[in-house]
Protein backbone atom coordinates (compact mmCIF):
# COMPACT_ATOMS: atom_id res chain seq x y z
CA UNK A 1 0.00 0.00 0.00
CA UNK A 2 1.17 3.54 -0.64
CA UNK A 3 -0.21 6.94 0.29
CA UNK A 4 0.75 9.48 -2.36
CA UNK A 5 1.84 12.82 -0.95
CA UNK A 6 0.48 13.79 2.45
CA UNK A 7 -3.12 13.32 1.37
CA UNK A 8 -5.74 14.48 3.87
CA UNK A 9 -8.03 11.53 3.11
CA UNK A 10 -6.62 8.00 3.32
CA UNK A 11 -7.87 4.42 3.41
CA UNK A 12 -6.96 3.41 6.94
CA UNK A 13 -8.46 -0.07 6.97
CA UNK A 14 -10.64 -2.48 4.99
CA UNK A 15 -12.12 -5.95 5.29
CA UNK A 16 -12.59 -8.14 2.22
CA UNK A 17 -14.04 -11.22 3.94
CA UNK A 18 -16.63 -10.04 6.46
CA UNK A 19 -18.82 -12.84 7.78
CA UNK A 20 -19.75 -11.58 11.24
CA UNK A 21 -17.76 -8.47 12.16
CA UNK A 22 -19.78 -5.48 10.94
CA UNK A 23 -23.35 -5.65 9.65
CA UNK A 24 -24.97 -3.07 7.39
CA UNK A 25 -28.45 -1.61 7.79
CA UNK A 26 -29.96 -4.65 6.00
CA UNK A 27 -28.40 -7.08 8.45
CA UNK A 28 -25.95 -8.30 5.80
CA UNK A 29 -22.18 -8.56 6.31
CA UNK A 30 -20.60 -6.97 3.22
CA UNK A 31 -16.99 -5.94 2.71
CA UNK A 32 -16.13 -2.50 4.07
CA UNK A 33 -13.57 0.28 3.67
CA UNK A 34 -12.68 2.82 6.34
CA UNK A 35 -11.66 6.35 5.32
CA UNK A 36 -10.05 8.93 7.62
CA UNK A 37 -9.64 12.66 7.22
CA UNK A 38 -6.22 13.06 8.82
CA UNK A 39 -6.02 16.74 7.92
CA UNK A 40 -6.76 19.81 10.02
CA UNK A 41 -9.76 21.02 8.01
CA UNK A 42 -13.02 19.50 6.78
CA UNK A 43 -12.90 17.58 3.47
CA UNK A 44 -15.49 17.71 0.67
CA UNK A 45 -16.12 14.06 -0.21
CA UNK A 46 -17.66 14.69 -3.64
CA UNK A 47 -14.12 15.22 -4.95
CA UNK A 48 -13.15 11.65 -4.05
CA UNK A 49 -13.77 8.20 -5.51
CA UNK A 50 -13.22 4.53 -4.59
CA UNK A 51 -12.27 1.87 -7.10
CA UNK A 52 -11.09 -1.71 -7.43
CA UNK A 53 -10.04 -1.16 -11.05
CA UNK A 54 -6.75 0.56 -11.88
CA UNK A 55 -8.20 1.44 -15.31
CA UNK A 56 -11.32 3.10 -13.87
CA UNK A 57 -10.29 5.54 -11.15
CA UNK A 58 -13.80 7.04 -10.88
CA UNK A 59 -15.66 3.76 -10.51
CA UNK A 60 -17.65 4.95 -7.47
CA UNK A 61 -17.98 8.59 -6.42
CA UNK A 62 -18.73 9.87 -2.94
CA UNK A 63 -21.90 11.98 -2.60
CA UNK A 64 -21.86 15.64 -1.60
CA UNK A 65 -20.90 15.22 2.04
CA UNK A 66 -18.34 16.72 4.40
CA UNK A 67 -15.95 14.64 6.49
CA UNK A 68 -14.72 16.65 9.49
CA UNK A 69 -11.03 16.82 10.32
CA UNK A 70 -9.86 13.78 12.28
CA UNK A 71 -13.05 11.84 11.55
CA UNK A 72 -13.51 8.33 10.18
CA UNK A 73 -16.11 7.05 7.72
CA UNK A 74 -16.98 3.44 6.92
CA UNK A 75 -18.16 2.71 3.38
CA UNK A 76 -19.65 -0.71 2.65
CA UNK A 77 -18.14 -2.35 -0.44
CA UNK A 78 -21.34 -4.28 -1.05
CA UNK A 79 -22.20 -3.66 -4.69
CA UNK A 80 -25.50 -2.08 -3.54
CA UNK A 81 -24.45 1.40 -4.80
CA UNK A 82 -26.21 3.62 -2.25
CA UNK A 83 -25.52 7.33 -1.69
CA UNK A 84 -28.76 8.48 -0.03
CA UNK A 85 -28.37 11.46 2.34
CA UNK A 86 -28.19 10.48 5.99
CA UNK A 87 -27.80 6.77 5.22
CA UNK A 88 -24.81 4.43 5.14
CA UNK A 89 -22.77 4.56 1.93
CA UNK A 90 -22.39 1.52 -0.34
CA UNK A 91 -20.06 1.23 -3.33
CA UNK A 92 -21.05 -0.35 -6.64
CA UNK A 93 -18.39 -3.04 -6.23
CA UNK A 94 -17.29 -5.58 -3.65
CA UNK A 95 -13.79 -6.72 -2.75
CA UNK A 96 -12.09 -9.95 -3.80
CA UNK A 97 -10.58 -11.58 -0.72
CA UNK A 98 -8.08 -13.37 -2.96
CA UNK A 99 -6.47 -9.97 -3.58
CA UNK A 100 -7.07 -7.11 -6.03
CA UNK A 101 -6.35 -3.44 -6.69
CA UNK A 102 -7.97 -0.93 -4.32
CA UNK A 103 -7.63 2.86 -4.32
CA UNK A 104 -9.04 6.10 -2.99
CA UNK A 105 -8.77 8.68 -5.76
CA UNK A 106 -9.12 12.48 -5.98
CA UNK A 107 -10.20 14.82 -8.79
CA UNK A 108 -7.18 17.12 -8.43
CA UNK A 109 -4.11 15.81 -10.31
CA UNK A 110 -0.96 15.21 -8.32
CA UNK A 111 2.36 16.88 -9.24
CA UNK A 112 3.96 15.08 -12.16
CA UNK A 113 0.64 13.51 -13.16
CA UNK A 114 -1.34 15.12 -15.98
CA UNK A 115 -4.45 12.99 -15.40
CA UNK A 116 -7.50 14.72 -13.96
CA UNK A 117 -7.92 11.97 -11.34
CA UNK A 118 -5.12 10.49 -9.26
CA UNK A 119 -4.86 7.85 -6.55
CA UNK A 120 -4.14 9.28 -3.12
CA UNK A 121 -4.16 5.89 -1.37
CA UNK A 122 -3.73 2.69 -3.33
CA UNK A 123 -3.01 -0.98 -2.76
CA UNK A 124 -1.15 -1.83 -5.95
CA UNK A 125 -0.82 -3.96 -7.91
CA UNK A 126 -3.12 -5.67 -5.39
CA UNK A 127 -3.56 -6.25 -1.70
CA UNK A 128 -2.65 -9.74 -0.43
CA UNK A 129 -5.13 -12.56 0.14
CA UNK A 130 -7.34 -11.71 3.11
CA UNK A 131 -8.35 -13.76 6.13
CA UNK A 132 -11.94 -14.19 7.25
CA UNK A 133 -13.08 -11.40 9.62
CA UNK A 134 -9.58 -9.89 9.82
CA UNK A 135 -9.14 -6.29 8.66
CA UNK A 136 -6.12 -4.96 6.77
CA UNK A 137 -4.71 -1.46 6.68
CA UNK A 138 -2.04 1.00 7.64
CA UNK A 139 -0.43 1.06 11.07
CA UNK A 140 -1.99 3.46 13.58
CA UNK A 141 -1.78 4.05 17.29
CA UNK A 142 -5.19 2.85 18.41
CA UNK A 143 -6.43 2.25 21.93
CA UNK A 144 -9.52 0.07 22.31
CA UNK A 145 -11.58 0.58 25.45
CA UNK A 146 -14.53 -1.63 26.32
CA UNK A 147 -17.14 0.63 27.90
CA UNK A 148 -19.87 -2.00 28.08
CA UNK A 149 -18.27 -5.44 28.63
CA UNK A 150 -20.08 -8.74 29.08
CA UNK A 151 -21.09 -9.13 32.70
CA UNK A 152 -22.16 -5.50 33.10
CA UNK A 153 -24.78 -4.70 35.73
CA UNK A 154 -28.21 -4.04 34.27
CA UNK A 155 -31.91 -3.94 35.07
CA UNK A 156 -34.63 -5.75 33.15
CA UNK A 157 -38.41 -5.49 32.84
CA UNK A 158 -40.82 -7.89 31.13
CA UNK A 159 -43.58 -5.54 29.94
CA UNK A 160 -47.23 -6.53 30.17
CA UNK A 161 -48.58 -3.50 28.32
CA UNK A 162 -47.39 -0.60 26.18
CA UNK A 163 -47.68 2.12 28.82
CA UNK A 164 -43.97 3.01 28.82
CA UNK A 165 -43.64 3.41 25.06
CA UNK A 166 -39.97 4.28 24.52
CA UNK A 167 -39.70 6.51 27.59
CA UNK A 168 -37.71 3.78 29.33
CA UNK A 169 -34.81 4.25 26.86
CA UNK A 170 -33.87 7.74 28.10
CA UNK A 171 -31.19 8.68 30.60
CA UNK A 172 -33.63 10.26 33.08
CA UNK A 173 -35.87 7.19 33.39
CA UNK A 174 -35.92 5.70 36.93
CA UNK A 175 -35.60 1.90 36.82
CA UNK A 176 -35.15 1.18 40.54
CA UNK A 177 -38.21 -1.09 40.60
CA UNK A 178 -36.91 -3.27 37.75
CA UNK A 179 -35.24 -6.63 38.35
CA UNK A 180 -31.49 -6.43 38.87
CA UNK A 181 -29.57 -8.47 36.31
CA UNK A 182 -26.16 -9.16 34.82
CA UNK A 183 -25.70 -9.19 31.07
CA UNK A 184 -26.27 -11.30 29.11
CA UNK A 185 -29.85 -12.25 29.89
CA UNK A 186 -31.66 -15.18 28.28
CA UNK A 187 -32.56 -18.84 28.63
CA UNK A 188 -32.14 -22.14 26.80
CA UNK A 189 -34.83 -24.79 26.27
CA UNK A 190 -34.13 -28.42 27.13
CA UNK A 191 -35.59 -31.79 26.06
CA UNK A 192 -35.53 -35.21 27.75
CA UNK A 193 -32.39 -37.28 27.17
CA UNK A 194 -28.62 -37.07 26.81
CA UNK A 195 -26.56 -35.24 24.21
CA UNK A 196 -24.19 -37.95 22.96
CA UNK A 197 -21.08 -37.26 20.85
CA UNK A 198 -19.47 -40.33 19.22
CA UNK A 199 -16.03 -39.70 17.66
CA UNK A 200 -13.71 -42.11 15.84
CA UNK A 201 -9.94 -41.68 16.11
CA UNK A 202 -7.14 -41.94 13.57
CA UNK A 203 -4.97 -43.62 16.23
CA UNK A 204 -5.38 -46.01 19.14
CA UNK A 205 -7.44 -44.97 22.18
CA UNK A 206 -6.27 -46.75 25.33
CA UNK A 207 -6.85 -44.11 28.02
CA UNK A 208 -9.42 -41.57 29.11
CA UNK A 209 -6.96 -38.77 28.30
CA UNK A 210 -6.79 -40.00 24.71
CA UNK A 211 -10.59 -40.26 24.66
CA UNK A 212 -10.94 -36.66 25.85
CA UNK A 213 -8.51 -35.52 23.15
CA UNK A 214 -10.36 -37.15 20.25
CA UNK A 215 -13.73 -35.96 21.59
CA UNK A 216 -12.29 -32.44 21.58
CA UNK A 217 -11.24 -32.87 17.93
CA UNK A 218 -7.65 -34.16 18.03
CA UNK A 219 -7.13 -36.91 15.44
CA UNK A 220 -10.86 -37.15 14.83
CA UNK A 221 -11.77 -38.83 11.54
CA UNK A 222 -15.57 -38.90 11.95
CA UNK A 223 -18.19 -37.98 14.51
CA UNK A 224 -21.92 -37.96 15.14
CA UNK A 225 -24.05 -36.22 17.77
CA UNK A 226 -27.52 -37.42 18.79
CA UNK A 227 -30.09 -36.97 21.55
CA UNK A 228 -30.56 -40.35 23.28
CA UNK A 229 -33.07 -41.17 26.05
CA UNK A 230 -30.50 -43.35 27.87
CA UNK A 231 -26.86 -44.42 27.72
CA UNK A 232 -27.25 -48.04 26.61
CA UNK A 233 -25.12 -48.69 23.52
CA UNK A 234 -23.23 -51.54 21.89
CA UNK A 235 -21.27 -52.31 18.73
CA UNK A 236 -23.38 -54.99 17.06
CA UNK A 237 -20.63 -55.82 14.57
CA UNK A 238 -18.21 -56.80 17.34
CA UNK A 239 -20.36 -59.56 18.81
CA UNK A 240 -19.65 -58.28 22.33
CA UNK A 241 -21.80 -58.14 25.46
CA UNK A 242 -25.10 -56.31 25.88
CA UNK A 243 -24.84 -55.21 29.53
CA UNK A 244 -27.22 -55.77 32.43
CA UNK A 245 -30.38 -54.39 30.84
CA UNK A 246 -30.23 -55.75 27.29
CA UNK A 247 -31.84 -54.17 24.23
CA UNK A 248 -28.98 -51.70 23.61
CA UNK A 249 -28.96 -49.24 20.74
CA UNK A 250 -26.08 -49.08 18.24
CA UNK A 251 -23.45 -46.46 19.02
CA UNK A 252 -24.42 -43.18 17.25
CA UNK A 253 -21.43 -43.31 14.86
CA UNK A 254 -21.56 -47.11 14.45
CA UNK A 255 -20.60 -48.80 11.18
CA UNK A 256 -21.83 -52.23 10.02
CA UNK A 257 -18.55 -53.91 10.98
CA UNK A 258 -16.44 -54.11 14.13
CA UNK A 259 -15.55 -50.57 15.26
CA UNK A 260 -12.35 -49.92 17.20
CA UNK A 261 -10.71 -46.81 18.68
CA UNK A 262 -13.67 -44.54 19.29
CA UNK A 263 -15.08 -42.63 22.25
CA UNK A 264 -18.38 -41.13 23.34
CA UNK A 265 -19.26 -38.23 25.61
CA UNK A 266 -22.80 -38.13 27.03
CA UNK A 267 -23.94 -34.99 28.88
CA UNK A 268 -27.22 -34.15 30.60
CA UNK A 269 -28.81 -32.52 33.61
CA UNK A 270 -30.08 -35.21 36.00
CA UNK A 271 -32.98 -34.49 38.34
CA UNK A 272 -32.47 -35.97 41.83
CA UNK A 273 -35.88 -36.44 43.49
CA UNK A 274 -34.64 -36.68 47.09
CA UNK A 275 -31.40 -35.80 48.87
CA UNK A 276 -29.04 -38.49 50.11
CA UNK A 277 -26.60 -41.13 48.90
CA UNK A 278 -27.00 -42.29 45.32
CA UNK A 279 -25.05 -45.06 43.59
CA UNK A 280 -24.23 -44.69 39.92
CA UNK A 281 -23.08 -47.71 37.95
CA UNK A 282 -21.72 -48.54 34.53
CA UNK A 283 -21.29 -51.72 32.58
CA UNK A 284 -18.70 -51.19 29.89
CA UNK A 285 -16.13 -52.67 27.54
CA UNK A 286 -13.61 -50.75 27.75
CA UNK A 287 -12.93 -47.75 30.04
CA UNK A 288 -15.44 -45.23 31.37
CA UNK A 289 -15.65 -42.13 33.55
CA UNK A 290 -18.70 -40.55 35.18
CA UNK A 291 -18.60 -37.03 36.58
CA UNK A 292 -21.37 -35.27 38.47
CA UNK A 293 -21.05 -31.52 38.95
CA UNK A 294 -17.45 -31.82 37.76
CA UNK A 295 -16.34 -34.43 40.33
CA UNK A 296 -15.39 -38.01 39.43
CA UNK A 297 -17.88 -40.63 40.64
CA UNK A 298 -16.51 -43.46 38.48
CA UNK A 299 -13.02 -43.35 36.96
CA UNK A 300 -12.17 -46.57 35.09
CA UNK A 301 -9.08 -45.95 32.95
CA UNK A 302 -8.47 -49.55 31.83
CA UNK A 303 -9.03 -52.08 29.06
CA UNK A 304 -11.35 -55.01 29.86
CA UNK A 305 -14.36 -57.01 28.77
CA UNK A 306 -17.91 -56.21 29.93
CA UNK A 307 -17.71 -55.32 33.63
CA UNK A 308 -19.56 -53.27 36.25
CA UNK A 309 -18.18 -50.21 38.04
CA UNK A 310 -19.90 -48.37 40.91
CA UNK A 311 -19.55 -45.03 42.66
CA UNK A 312 -21.48 -43.41 45.50
CA UNK A 313 -22.17 -39.69 45.85
CA UNK A 314 -24.23 -37.57 48.23
CA UNK A 315 -26.54 -35.29 46.26
CA UNK A 316 -29.07 -32.63 47.13
CA UNK A 317 -32.53 -32.77 45.61
CA UNK A 318 -32.75 -30.96 42.29
CA UNK A 319 -30.71 -30.65 39.09
CA UNK A 320 -27.09 -31.80 38.76
CA UNK A 321 -24.78 -31.87 35.74
CA UNK A 322 -23.63 -35.31 34.57
CA UNK A 323 -20.96 -36.26 32.05
CA UNK A 324 -20.03 -39.78 30.93
CA UNK A 325 -16.96 -40.51 28.78
CA UNK A 326 -16.40 -44.01 27.37
CA UNK A 327 -13.69 -45.36 25.07
CA UNK A 328 -13.23 -48.54 23.04
CA UNK A 329 -9.77 -49.86 22.09
CA UNK A 330 -10.68 -53.05 20.23
CA UNK A 331 -12.91 -56.11 20.17
CA UNK A 332 -16.32 -55.96 21.81
CA UNK A 333 -17.78 -52.57 22.75
CA UNK A 334 -20.71 -51.62 24.99
CA UNK A 335 -21.63 -49.15 27.74
CA UNK A 336 -24.67 -48.52 29.93
CA UNK A 337 -25.35 -46.07 32.78
CA UNK A 338 -27.68 -46.82 35.68
CA UNK A 339 -28.41 -45.49 39.18
CA UNK A 340 -30.24 -46.23 42.43
CA UNK A 341 -30.94 -44.46 45.73
CA UNK A 342 -28.70 -45.84 48.49
CA UNK A 343 -25.23 -47.43 48.65
CA UNK A 344 -24.49 -50.47 46.47
CA UNK A 345 -21.25 -52.23 45.52
CA UNK A 346 -22.76 -54.97 43.33
CA UNK A 347 -25.48 -54.97 40.70
CA UNK A 348 -29.03 -55.29 42.07
CA UNK A 349 -31.67 -55.74 39.37
CA UNK A 350 -34.44 -54.75 41.80
CA UNK A 351 -32.82 -51.39 42.60
CA UNK A 352 -30.94 -50.13 39.58
CA UNK A 353 -32.62 -48.49 36.59
CA UNK A 354 -31.13 -47.00 33.45
CA UNK A 355 -30.65 -43.27 33.93
CA UNK A 356 -33.23 -41.58 31.70
CA UNK A 357 -35.62 -44.56 31.55
CA UNK A 358 -38.37 -42.79 33.50
CA UNK A 359 -41.02 -45.29 32.36
CA UNK A 360 -39.21 -47.94 34.43
CA UNK A 361 -38.43 -45.62 37.34
CA UNK A 362 -35.09 -44.28 36.18
CA UNK A 363 -33.83 -40.78 36.97
CA UNK A 364 -35.14 -38.10 34.58
CA UNK A 365 -32.56 -36.26 32.49
CA UNK A 366 -32.70 -33.13 30.33
CA UNK A 367 -30.37 -31.78 27.66
CA UNK A 368 -30.25 -28.79 25.35
CA UNK A 369 -30.42 -29.76 21.65
CA UNK A 370 -28.32 -28.04 19.04
CA UNK A 371 -25.31 -27.40 21.26
CA UNK A 372 -27.07 -24.92 23.52
CA UNK A 373 -25.41 -26.16 26.69
CA UNK A 374 -22.37 -24.43 28.12
CA UNK A 375 -20.28 -27.59 27.92
CA UNK A 376 -21.06 -27.82 24.22
CA UNK A 377 -20.09 -24.21 23.59
CA UNK A 378 -23.64 -23.01 22.95
CA UNK A 379 -25.71 -20.08 24.18
CA UNK A 380 -25.81 -21.10 27.84
CA UNK A 381 -22.15 -20.16 28.28
CA UNK A 382 -23.03 -16.49 27.65
CA UNK A 383 -26.14 -16.22 29.85
CA UNK A 384 -25.53 -14.74 33.29
CA UNK A 385 -29.15 -13.95 34.19
CA UNK A 386 -31.67 -16.72 33.48
CA UNK A 387 -35.08 -15.32 32.52
CA UNK A 388 -36.75 -18.57 31.52
CA UNK A 389 -39.49 -18.23 34.15
CA UNK A 390 -40.36 -14.68 33.10
CA UNK A 391 -40.21 -15.18 29.32
CA UNK A 392 -40.82 -18.76 28.13
CA UNK A 393 -44.46 -18.98 26.98
CA UNK A 394 -45.10 -15.74 28.91
CA UNK A 395 -43.46 -12.67 27.32
CA UNK A 396 -42.06 -12.05 23.85
CA UNK A 397 -40.03 -8.96 24.83
CA UNK A 398 -37.73 -7.74 27.56
CA UNK A 399 -36.60 -4.17 28.23
CA UNK A 400 -32.93 -4.11 29.28
CA UNK A 401 -31.17 -1.00 30.62
CA UNK A 402 -27.38 -1.12 31.04
CA UNK A 403 -25.62 2.09 32.14
CA UNK A 404 -22.06 2.97 31.18
CA UNK A 405 -19.89 6.06 31.56
CA UNK A 406 -17.37 7.65 29.20
CA UNK A 407 -15.18 10.20 30.96
CA UNK A 408 -13.92 11.91 27.79
CA UNK A 409 -16.25 11.45 24.79
CA UNK A 410 -14.12 13.79 22.66
CA UNK A 411 -11.24 11.31 22.83
CA UNK A 412 -13.26 8.61 21.03
CA UNK A 413 -13.10 8.35 17.25
CA UNK A 414 -15.80 5.68 16.95
CA UNK A 415 -18.08 3.36 18.90
CA UNK A 416 -18.81 -0.24 17.90
CA UNK A 417 -21.74 -2.26 19.22
CA UNK A 418 -21.44 -6.06 19.23
CA UNK A 419 -24.61 -7.99 20.05
CA UNK A 420 -25.43 -11.68 20.38
CA UNK A 421 -29.18 -12.07 19.96
CA UNK A 422 -31.91 -14.64 19.49
CA UNK A 423 -34.12 -13.64 17.80
CA UNK A 424 -34.26 -9.81 17.34
CA UNK A 425 -33.45 -6.51 19.05
CA UNK A 426 -33.68 -2.73 18.90
CA UNK A 427 -30.84 -0.79 20.59
CA UNK A 428 -31.05 2.76 21.96
CA UNK A 429 -28.29 5.05 23.19
CA UNK A 430 -29.50 7.80 25.54
CA UNK A 431 -33.00 7.50 24.11
CA UNK A 432 -31.95 7.50 20.43
CA UNK A 433 -32.33 4.35 18.33
CA UNK A 434 -28.92 3.29 16.98
CA UNK A 435 -29.45 -0.25 15.67
CA UNK A 436 -32.09 -2.87 15.01
CA UNK A 437 -31.95 -6.39 13.66
CA UNK A 438 -34.74 -8.82 12.77
CA UNK A 439 -37.34 -6.54 14.37
CA UNK A 440 -40.62 -5.19 12.93
CA UNK A 441 -40.70 -1.59 11.70
CA UNK A 442 -43.08 -0.62 14.50
CA UNK A 443 -42.20 -2.31 17.77
CA UNK A 444 -44.64 -2.84 20.64
CA UNK A 445 -44.23 -4.39 24.07
CA UNK A 446 -45.45 -7.73 22.64
CA UNK A 447 -43.74 -7.61 19.24
CA UNK A 448 -42.26 -10.74 17.69
CA UNK A 449 -39.08 -11.05 15.66
CA UNK A 450 -39.43 -11.27 11.89
CA UNK A 451 -37.82 -14.74 11.70
CA UNK A 452 -36.27 -17.40 13.90
CA UNK A 453 -32.47 -17.40 14.15
CA UNK A 454 -30.46 -20.56 14.64
CA UNK A 455 -28.33 -20.94 17.78
CA UNK A 456 -25.26 -20.92 15.54
CA UNK A 457 -26.24 -17.48 14.21
CA UNK A 458 -27.16 -16.24 17.68
CA UNK A 459 -23.77 -17.21 19.13
CA UNK A 460 -22.00 -14.83 16.73
CA UNK A 461 -21.54 -11.22 17.82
Amino acid sequence: MRSLLAADLVITEFMANNSQTLADEDGDYPDWIEIRNQGTSDAQLSEYHLTDDANDLEKWTFPNRTLPAGSFLVVYASGKDRVQPGSPLHTNFSLDDRGEYLALTHDAPLPGNSDNVSAVTEFAPQFPEQLKDVSYGIGQNVTINSVLPAGSNSRVLFPTDGTLGTSWTGTSFVDNAWRQSTSAIGYVSSVPGFTVLDAHSSSQISTLAQADAVLDGTGQISQATVISPTVNFWDAGSGGGTGNFGNPDPFPNDSPGDDDDFAIRATATIMIPSAGTWTFGTNSDDGVRVRIDGANVINDDSLHGPDNRFGQVNLSAGPHELELVFFERGGGAEVELFAAKGAYSTFNANAFRLVGDTASGGLPVQTVPGGGGAAAGGLAQYIQTDVRGEMKDVASSAYLRTPFFVSSPASLSSLYLNVRYDDGFVAYLNGVEIARRNAPTTTQYNSLSLTDRSETEAAIE
